[in-house]
């Protein structure tokens, strides 16, 4: 039912205070040791408690001044900036239009004195500070919609009251010394407590760790980068909790913070949202609250790329040369175009072993749904080379006779590997297409393919990738004109006269980067490439395999084969003579091979945005050790406004992928391209190698899973739609 009179929310909170009155387990005791500063840890185990009620439909805004109790009783340590807050409190209030209550009495926490309450902070509260009254009193208060905020201690209140421990959602372990400096990573920028905070927000603290982690319980704000946690050191947090709001901020220690507006700005929003006079999303990352669905398996071997058209039709693809259509209104398949009988592709069964061209990639023309145009990279029998072709899609069939070949880019196939291919669209309608270094790495022992020897130009990427005259090891950006062909947009590498490298090209130095995440709103591009096989450092021959995330806001070289990861150099080396060399400059990398036919002087290298080895990743410690690593960009989510976006908070985040560990992360990155904050997106989802995905016109993430085996046509193969469904 929706309520739209307060009154009715009143009656809902007076069934929900009865019903905690008859369900109360007694035996709730007072006076447990504090563990703040000269109390000590707690010693009781963290306790969720409580449990999730039916959700309430969502209760509209109010309007009008609201009443907010401040509650700062303590039983144990008791902090001295009490006293400052609730001054700079009292400060704020008439802005917020609160009716402020202050109270040390555990009275004002019973059902009588809360029926008129519309929110509770506890305030630096600390032991046990309620009689079992008040704990019926703040359940019943709460499972009846009212909202609740914990400040700093709050945490370290209330150990041996279960349901308690569920509200506040971790309890307080230990904690560094007064005011020292700390940067939190603001990963929700949507939320009011935190839409006004920098990405990084630089403050001062005691800085609290936790017996716990509430991810996945409850919606994380922010994290304390480097913390005592590690990777994941939760700061802020909120939730929906038993039908109430609940949120819990770890700050508050000094009279400083009261005294810094962006703090109490923070707080302040917090208590606008637990009293419900402003909205703010708390589920977007507990679990549970995410819908995978799947909509095919028929997708053939080798899935490659798909796209959601206006019309929610998903076209996809695969390596050996069929497309097809899933129809959202049929909930069927059909093929939309056959390249090995009818298109002249040069299909992986007719190349040598392992080779990796045919159908690569496609992208659907920002004005599909009027000009049914299809952007496909694809191999071609005679001659050896790949194109990139502008094709029209007329009656559910691809028309072969509208081809339009829009680029050209020549390759080798006697030897693997490395084709990448992907195809996407950005900002200003400019197209983006990733070719590999299209170079044999096997001979190299997992470092560096630079082989200067004779007739070994197959085994040197210094011919392709680091050759400024070469297509190949690149991302190129064009400007496609109303006839297929295109245009060097302004703001590439080399100039449009093609003086020191080929126009077309936008980023140099990559060796597969397979899947690209142009950013709509900016001119920022994302990509991920695997990297070489190289267990350890070798100081003849230079570091270890890593694979790379990376982001350009504008044209540069990323260093490969030269340099890799944060510019780690390899080493020059002589395979014939297993000699080494110097290493690498890669702020004035020189490509001196034989097989350059570029400039020889090179763009200086530029670092990796995220870089991960086999084994740990001291840098991101969010990327675990693995058996093996694929990267791959996704895409950067952009909400469509159409009423089915995933969370909000999500807005601006980078979603890439690992294919090998068939795993999901979401990335907050800062403005000037550094990944401040990483972690596992929806890390319940069961996923198959995800090798593609894609935003459709409904805000829902389409992906496709390429199945358990390399290589084959795995019958777990298959798109999947990813929805968000909140709670309320």
């Amino acid at each position: 039912m929706r309520m739209r009179k307060a009154s009715k929310w009143r009656d809902l909170w007076a069934l929900g205070a009865l019903l905690a009155a008859l369900t109360l387990v007694a035996g709730c005791g007072e006076d447990e040791g504090s563990g703040d500063k000269d109390a000590g840890a707690a010693t009781n185990d963290d306790t969720a408690g409580g449990g999730d009620a039916a959700p309430l439909e969502d209760v509209p805004t109010k309007t009008g001044s609201v009443k907010v109790l401040v509650f700062s009783k303590t039983a144990g340590f008791r902090h001295g900036s009490i006293e400052a807050a609730v001054k700079a409190l009292e400060g704020v209030a008439a802005d917020h239009d609160w009716d402020l209550i202050k109270s040390e009495d555990s009275k004002a926490l019973h059902a009588d004195a809360l029926k008129d309450v519309d929110a509770v902070v506890f305030l630096m509260t600390t032991g046990d500070i309620t009689d079992a009254d008040a704990k019926k009193g703040l359940e019943g208060f709460v499972k009846g919609g009212g909202g609740w905020v914990g400040v700093h201690s709050a945490s370290d209140t209330e150990y041996k009251w279960a349901w308690y421990g569920g509200l506040v959602g971790a309890y307080f372990k230990d904690h560094t010394a007064a005011d020292a400096p700390g940067d939190l990573v603001v990963a929700d920028q949507t939320h009011p407590a935190t839409k006004h905070l920098p990405t990084v927000w630089q403050r001062k603290e005691e800085w609290y760790a936790f017996k716990s982690n509430p991810r996945a319980k409850a919606h994380v704000l922010m994290t304390l980068d480097k913390g005592a946690m590690g990777h994941d050191h939760p700061h802020a947090w909120c939730h929906r909790y038993e039908g109430g709001r609940a949120f819990y901020t770890a700050g508050g220690h000094s009279d400083a913070a009261w005294g810094d507006k962006a703090f109490l700005d923070h707080v302040a929003g917090a208590i606008d949202w637990a009293a419900n006079r402003v909205k703010g999303d708390c589920s977007a990352t507990v679990a549970g609250n995410y819908k995978l669905e799947e909509i095919t398996q028929d997708v053939g071997a080798h899935p490659m790329e798909l796209d959601v058209a206006p019309d929610g039709k998903v076209y996809y693809i695969h390596r050996r040369g069929i497309m097809k259509v899933w129809d959202p209104a049929t909930k069927k398949t059909s093929v939309v175009a056959d390249f090995a009988k009818d298109g002249g592709l040069d299909a992986p069964e007719d190349l040598p072993a392992n080779a990796e061209d045919g159908l690569m990639g496609f992208a659907l023309d920002p004005k599909f749904g009027d000009n049914g145009h299809v952007w496909i990279y694809h191999s071609i029998k005679s001659p050896v080379e790949n194109h990139l072709s502008r094709y029209t899609v007329k009656d559910g069939k691809l028309d072969f006779k509208s081809e339009v070949v829009t680029l050209k880019v020549p390759v080798q196939r006697e030897l693997c590997c490395h084709s990448a291919g992907n195809v996407q669209f950005g900002k200003d309608g400019l197209l983006y297409l990733s070719t590999g270094d299209n170079t044999n790495p096997f001979q190299s022992q997992g470092f560096s393919p630079i082989d200067e020897g004779k007739g070994r130009e197959k085994f040197d990427a210094q011919g392709t990738s680091a050759n400024t005259h070469d297509l190949r090891g690149k991302i190129l950006r064009l400007k496609p004109k109303a006839d297929g062909t295109y245009e060097v947009p302004a703001g590439n590498l080399f100039p449009k006269d093609g003086k020191g490298g080929k126009p077309e090209i936008y980023i140099m130095g990559v060796r597969n980067p397979f899947r690209m995440s142009p950013d709509s709103k900016t001119s920022r591009l994302f990509w991920a490439e695997t990297g070489p096989d190289a267990g350890g450092d070798d100081p003849k021959r230079g570091p270890m395999g890593y694979d790379e995330v990376n982001v350009a806001d504008k044209a540069g070289n990323f260093g490969w084969p030269l340099c890799i990861a944060d510019n780690k150099p390899y080493v020059s080396y002589n395979f014939q003579t297993k000699a080494s060399g110097a290493a690498y400059d890669c702020a004035k990398p020189v490509n001196d091979s034989p097989n350059n036919t570029g400039d020889k002087d090179l763009p200086a290298a530029q670092p990796a945005m995220i870089w991960y080895p086999y084994g740990p990743s001291p840098e991101f410690g969010a990327i675990p050790k693995g058996s093996g690593r694929t990267a791959m960009s996704g895409v950067l989510y952009r909400p469509t406004g159409k009423g089915g976006d995933l969370a909000s908070y999500l807005d601006g985040k980078l979603i890439w992928m690992d294919w090998q560990r068939s795993w999901i992360y979401e990335t907050t990155v800062d403005d000037k391209g550094r990944a401040v904050k990483l972690n596992r997106f929806v890390p319940e989802l069961k996923i198959q190698r995800p090798i593609d995905m894609q935003v459709g016109p409904d805000g829902a993430l389409y992906i496709l899973e390429w199945g358990e085996k390399y290589p084959g046509n795995n019958p777990d193969a298959r798109i999947s739609k990813l929805t968000y469904v909140p709670t309320k």
